[in-house]
């Protein structure tokens, strides 16, 4: 089985494309859609560059590696959202965790419901909660349980709200890069309201900046809490 376009997108959009290498929430060195491992047999690292085409063909070939692992390791029959799920999950948390973990347990005992639910549980890096990781996972139980036969709770929206945490304030940036225009700066202790959390490097906020006034822009994920 072969992961599908919807599969891949949802990778792409939670894991982002970086051209330019830089460490996850993790420590670890990666580039492009999150690729960690070598890059034309060189190792990432600091200052490491590459293009877009090359950022697919990376993903293209990790990709072929957890698709492989999740057929060896799902004894259940699943659909196509089900392998798409797992595969993004296994991409993104490694195929290691999910041979060890709950989620597989009781999938394979055909607990479909009960795997699903285990997807939510796999939201922290370095023992902290981050709020990309958590959408991630929510994203990929919802892909899990779509044509599955189990019906998906109906859900209110609640906004969501982090503190700023470095000690010499936050920038804003307008985009999320480290060369983005910088729109002001929140202080320690700020409240912003979280708008997007999708990238695991980079939140979308919305806050009051020193100046006084609201802006909306992007902030990095490792100084908000």
């Amino acid at each position: 089985m072969k992961i599908s376009q919807t599969g891949i997108n949802l990778i792409k959009q939670f894991e982002g494309c970086y051209l330019t290498a830089y460490k996850c929430p993790a420590g670890v060195w990666t580039i492009g859609y999150g690729t960690t491992g070598k890059v034309d047999g060189k190792q990432i690292c600091s200052g490491m560059k590459i293009n877009k085409q090359k950022a697919e063909q990376l993903l293209k070939k990790d990709l072929e590696q957890f698709e492989k692992a999740v057929s060896a390791i799902v004894k259940v029959p699943i659909n196509q959202n089900q392998f798409d799920a797992l595969v993004s999950f296994s991409y993104n948390c490694g195929s290691s965790a999910l041979r060890k973990s709950t989620l597989l347990r009781k999938l394979n005992q055909k607990d479909y419901k009960g795997a699903a639910e285990e997807f939510l549980k796999w939201n922290k890096a370095g023992g902290k909660v981050l709020a990309g990781l958590a959408r991630r996972r929510e994203a990929e139980r919802k892909l899990f349980l779509a044509s599955s036969g189990a019906k998906e709770p109906s859900k209110t929206h609640k906004t969501t709200y982090l503190t700023v945490t470095a000690n010499s304030g936050l920038l804003c940036r307008k985009t999320a890069s480290i060369n983005g225009q910088v729109l002001g700066t929140f202080t320690k202790g700020t409240k912003v309201e979280l708008l997007d959390g999708n990238k695991e490097i980079w939140y979308k906020v919305k806050g009051k900046c020193v100046a006084g006034k609201v802006i909306v822009g992007y902030c990095s994920s490792r100084y908000l809490e």
